[in-house]
């Protein structure tokens, strides 16, 4: 059983979700993928805070958000048609009127609280794991949309959440009872809820974080973070122009 997480770059545009396809349909993955964990499409996380800061403010425009749809309608429609197609783009406009709403809320109270906020961040992934499932499904596949709210719970450090590991491995082994070759799910990385049913999220990264959960509530063979890049650099190269990248590197560095 294989845990697979697949980021922002690699979720980012109809050329990258191509390859996920790929990987996710090839002979070592294929019927032994039980969960992929996705993030939101690059950069959508960033557009979600800078837009909840500008409604805190008072200064929130919906067109902030006209790329972002239209690069989610893109995805659609690459891969779907049909009905198919217009469902997914009746999600993609919810999801979005949902949102604008509660940035409405935030500039007439003029208040952004971090559970708020937490609750502005989660719509990248709960845009993206929807129409994946869709993409998946279209290719032939088996899929399943798992909303990791669902399952993953924690505690109210919003913005940087600490997992119930215990309750939420539970959850995790109640929901995803069918093996692998029968349903593969894609469950929304960097996303849980609190005891109290609150939206909250692990922190910026935090899709790896989910990743490593579902690994381990499944006792997964192995889990593997799928990326756009070579490997772990020296340094961040939009600020280190020589960044290289590291042959090999411990688990405590």
């Amino acid at each position: 059983m294989l845990v697979l997480k697949f980021g922002g770059t690699s979720v980012g545009s109809p050329e990258a979700i191509t390859k996920l396809v790929s990987i996710v349909k090839d002979g070592e993955h294929s019927g032994k993928t039980a969960v992929v964990v996705v993030s939101a499409l690059s950069g959508i996380t960033d557009t979600l805070i800078a837009a909840a800061k500008a409604a805190e403010k008072g200064s929130f425009d919906p067109a902030v958000f006209d790329e972002a749809r239209r690069r989610h309608a893109a995805i659609s429609a690459a891969f779907l048609q049909g009905d198919e197609q217009k469902a997914a783009e009746a999600d993609i406009s919810r999801s979005f009127a949902e949102l604008i709403r509660m940035l409405d809320g935030i500039a007439i109270l003029r208040e952004l609280s971090p559970r708020t906020l937490d609750s502005v961040m989660s719509y990248g992934e709960r845009l993206s794991a929807p129409l994946i499932v869709r993409v998946l499904c279209a290719s032939g596949l088996n899929a399943e949309y798992l909303d990791s709210r669902e399952v993953i719970v924690t505690n109210e450090t919003y913005g940087a959440a600490h997992v119930a590991a215990a309750e939420t491995y539970r959850n995790i082994k109640e929901k995803i009872k069918i093996s692998p070759a029968q349903t593969m799910y894609v469950a929304s990385g960097f996303v849980g809820r609190t005891k109290n049913g609150d939206t909250s999220t692990l922190g910026r990264g935090g899709s790896d974080l989910s990743a490593a959960i579902y690994g381990a509530a499944l006792d997964a063979e192995c889990v593997e973070i799928w990326t756009d890049v070579d490997g772990i650099l020296t340094a961040d190269p939009k600020l280190v122009r020589n960044a290289f990248r590291i042959d090999s590197i411990s688990y405590e560095e």
